[in-house]
């Protein structure tokens, strides 16, 4: 299998000779799309706008929107078992039937922005204490004496 060569003309002329019937416009794309360094390589935003693209390109009538919360991909945060996507691939089908369904995902989107699985799941945090309820009665604070220098001065 041949590599890459050092000598850039060497593969000019090979790219050239495989894509001998192709438009130039096209060409020049293609060049900038398979740069090998990605910095170096065209944008999707630029390519869009390249000359090749020319007659489909009509920022007017093109769709944008804003972009996805947070909270629609927490599970990619999981490693969920096979159940609990199953649970989840159900609920976001439920979301098109249920206007139930709807509004608890409205209210848990408001509620929890940054997604809710780990209140759902668990075990998702089981491990993590500063997930873990915390007391309500609180605490008196002990002081622990260091049964080895308490009241001992050193000598050096």
């Amino acid at each position: 299998m041949k590599g890459i060569s050092s000598n850039p003309d060497e593969d000019t002329d090979e790219f050239n000779s495989r894509f001998k019937d192709i438009d130039e416009t096209a060409l020049d794309l293609l060049r900038k799309m398979l740069l090998f360094d990605p910095g170096d390589r065209i944008t999707v935003c630029n390519a869009i706008k390249h000359d090749f693209f020319h007659d489909l390109h009509c920022e007017e009538d093109e769709p944008t929107t804003e972009p996805v919360d947070c909270f629609d991909f927490d599970f990619e945060k999981y490693d969920l078992t096979i159940e609990e996507n199953k649970l989840e691939i159900y609920e976001e089908i439920t979301l098109y039937h249920s206007s139930k369904a709807q509004k608890k995902y409205i209210k848990n989107r408001k509620e929890h922005p940054e997604g809710m699985l780990h209140i759902k799941y668990e075990r998702l945090t089981s491990h993590l204490d500063n997930h873990k309820p915390k007391s309500k009665v609180p605490r008196k604070p002990t002081k622990k004496k260091s049964k080895k220098f308490s009241s001992t001065k050193l000598k050096i």
